[in-house]
């Protein structure tokens, strides 16, 4: 069988360890960066944004990751503004508990069954995040960036 890319053993490894928790105000929907045909509400979105190589010729990477938690407060939802925020605050501070005390152990592990290849990772880095109500699509976001030290064993 194939390896399965860097970034897609990354996002589904962390999609793995975020959908495993039984900490959701309302269960996500979990998608990665080529996402899927019919989204939820809400919904975590993990898109790896880059990587470089260090050391030169290693096989080790620091891996850039946005993780994105959305909840719409459109008419097919059937949430007010008020529902809508509560259960975004409450999904918010799910994922900055889960981000935040992820070891590198929550991630070590197999691709999905399609692929041979596994990630390792020695160090994972929480930095900054942001926080916006799009009015235009009636959707509160809150947006994590993490760094992930890792190798992606063949």
């Amino acid at each position: 069988m194939p390896d399965a890319t860097l970034s897609q053993l990354v996002e589904y490894r962390i999609i793995q360890y975020l959908s495993a928790s039984g900490s959701w105000d309302s269960t996500p929907t979990f998608l990665e960066t080529l996402g899927a045909q019919l989204a939820g509400n809400p919904i975590v979105k993990i898109n790896v944004t880059g990587s470089r190589e260090e050391p030169y010729q290693s096989g080790n990477h620091f891996v850039d990751v946005r993780a994105e938690l959305s909840t719409s407060m459109e008419p097919d939802t059937d949430l007010t503004y008020d529902e809508a925020m509560t259960s975004h605050n409450k999904n918010a501070g799910a994922a900055a508990a889960l981000l935040g005390d992820m070891a590198p152990s929550n991630l070590d592990g197999s691709a999905p069954t399609a692929y041979d290849n596994s990630l390792k990772v020695f160090d994972i880095h929480l930095g900054g995040f942001e926080r916006e109500i799009v009015e235009q699509y009636n959707t509160f976001t809150d947006v994590w960036d993490l760094t992930i030290y890792c190798h992606n064993e063949g």
